[in-house]
């Protein structure tokens, strides 16, 4: 019996223990995809929403961002460098730097053409970003975005 009672104890400290490590989150969600953004008449680009989580962040730019090599994490300090790495800022309805207190949300958007363009042939993976509160948080690499551009810029 005291077995039992130690074994739910233990699970019951488990289950505490992971609500209060998910609280802790602290980088902003960020969502990128490509789509339809009106119908009439039809307009296509690229979406990134960020979602600020548990935290106020002062969000500076959003944009997407081309790495040559996969980042060891996906959070580092605010690049200082202007030109390194390329990256396009996308436009958003706000003024920027903008304030985002928990669970307001940000959306940038970059017209597809104009972003195709933009990037060009250059090689690298592509990240959807945003810079705010001097760090620069960074999506896991997502090769639709890149599928979905290369196809349009060869058509």
């Amino acid at each position: 019996m005291a077995i039992v009672i130690s074994i739910i104890s233990i699970l019951i400290a488990l289950v505490a223990l992971a609500v209060n490590v998910s609280g802790l989150v602290r980088r902003p969600r960020i969502v990128a995809e490509w789509g339809w953004v009106q119908e009439s008449p039809p307009y296509e680009g690229l979406s990134v929403i960020v979602t600020a989580r548990r935290r106020a962040i002062e969000i500076d730019e959003v944009g997407v961002v081309l790495l040559s090599k996969r980042p060891w994490r996906r959070r580092s300090p605010e690049w200082l460098n202007v030109d390194d790495p390329f990256r396009i800022s996308l436009s958003t309805r706000t003024e920027k730097p903008t304030i985002l207190q928990d669970g307001q949300t940000i959306r940038g958007f970059g017209e597809l053409e104009a972003v195709a363009a933009d990037l060009g042939d250059r090689d690298g993976a592509l990240y959807a970003f945003v810079a705010g509160s001097g760090t620069v948080y960074l999506t896991s690499p997502n090769s639709k975005l890149r599928k979905r551009l290369r196809r349009r810029v060869g058509s």
